[in-house]
């Protein structure tokens, strides 16, 4: 029975298989998966092997010789489009996850040109495509998927900070991941509450002294 969902420990392993795989290998071509997934073609330069990198929202990625495309004869969806104008003759420089939740980051290129698809594996999930500034340029859902409020627009910034904050994660995630992975999370997730909460005293308490912060 195939996996339903990726946890932390599957993230950190397939983000070091990806690396090793299909790091420096060129984008060849991007295809449509079932709606909510993509297939990106890598090849090395004079090289024949192909190896496809399956990127499924909110559940999923990694490198296969299946064929995921559900209808290669129809016509690609916007954010496929979108993907192909953007990632074809780039290489896949860097793939880490942001944070500690299940937020991976793909780097394709270097430089001004280089552009991220940031995948999110938690909740509905999202694939999210960035510029080099992670100013997101096209994304699978346009709703917000952060429980601090943040919004993702095209043409603004996407929230690294929110994502590396864990703060997408919510009680079922919690409920869905391993204990170890859990736990870790859990601690995680209270350090950075706890460090808010001390920042927002230190601001009441400066503000109540009517001096200015450093």
């Amino acid at each position: 029975m195939p996996k339903a969902r990726f946890t932390l420990s599957d993230v950190a392993a397939m983000t070091r298989e990806v690396r090793e795989r299909c790091g420096a290998w060129r984008v060849n071509q991007v295809y449509d998966g079932d709606g909510r997934s993509f297939v990106v073609k890598l090849q090395q330069a004079g090289e024949a092997e192909k190896r496809l990198l399956l990127i499924e929202s909110g559940t999923k990625f990694l490198v296969t010789r299946y064929d995921a495309r559900d209808a290669p004869g129809e016509m690609p969806s916007p954010l496929c489009t979108k993907l192909r104008k953007e990632l074809k003759g780039k290489v896949l420089a860097d793939v880490r996850a942001l944070g500690v939740d299940r937020v991976v980051a793909f780097r394709f290129g270097a430089g001004p040109g280089a552009r991220h698809v940031v995948l999110e594996l938690y909740a509905a999930g999202n694939v999210v495509l960035a510029d080099e500034n992670y100013v997101v340029l096209a994304a699978l859902r346009s709703h917000a998927t952060f429980g601090d409020g943040a919004e993702l627009n095209v043409g603004e910034a996407y929230p690294v900070a929110s994502a590396a904050a864990g703060l997408g994660t919510t009680e079922a995630t919690l409920a869905e991941t391993p204990a170890g992975d859990a736990a870790l999370l859990k601690t995680f997730l209270e350090a950075q509450r706890d460090a808010r909460a001390a920042k927002k005293e230190t601001k009441l308490a400066w503000k109540e002294a009517g001096a200015k912060l450093p």
